[in-house]
């Protein structure tokens, strides 16, 4: 985990919240290890990646940012990094007891999100390899990380149930 991140680390990325974190803190619940869990650690995680990554006007999270030069690289709304926050705020939600600010934060953080998707889906139903860039060519992967996604979220209450068409 990122302790002390902005002081140690040069860059973060937007799978680093999924494939890190999320998946070694479901692991840790899943085995018989017996680990002491950081619970704000995970939560205070959450909110770095939201800090930086989440663009506060559309919703939608850029790739990654870096540190030393204090940029969102291309500025780009990758589309499998963006499904993979709307995967893992259910995800998060679930296995953390999260205190309510955080649960809060993160549920509004989501809705914004998937706010945008509804506008940026294609006609097709699938979503962009860049989800605002409609040149880009529609990505399969990126799209059932969408649906998963926003089905989980209406289905554990996180936003309305009127998206379900979206997925």
């Amino acid at each position: 985990m990122y302790i002390g991140c902005l002081a140690s680390c040069i860059r973060i990325t937007i799978f680093d919240g999924f494939q890190d974190r999320l998946v070694l803190f479901r692991h840790v619940f899943c085995t018989t290890e017996i680990i002491i869990i950081d619970i704000a650690e995970a939560q205070y995680q959450f909110l770095i990646h939201e800090k930086y990554l989440c663009d506060k006007v559309s919703g939608l999270w850029y790739h990654g940012w870096t540190f030393k030069e204090k940029n969102n690289f291309a500025g780009a709304f990758w589309g499998r990094g963006n499904c993979w926050i709307t995967m893992a705020i259910p995800e998060f939600l679930e296995i953390c007891d999260c205190n309510e600010a955080v649960k809060r934060l993160l549920v509004n953080t989501l809705r914004e999100q998937v706010q945008s998707l509804r506008a940026l889906q294609a006609e097709n139903g699938m979503w962009h390899t860049l989800v605002d860039d409609a040149d880009s060519y529609v990505e399969a992967s990126a799209t059932c990380g969408f649906a998963y996604g926003i089905l989980r979220a209406v289905k554990d209450g996180l936003v309305d149930k009127s998206y379900l068409e979206t997925a």
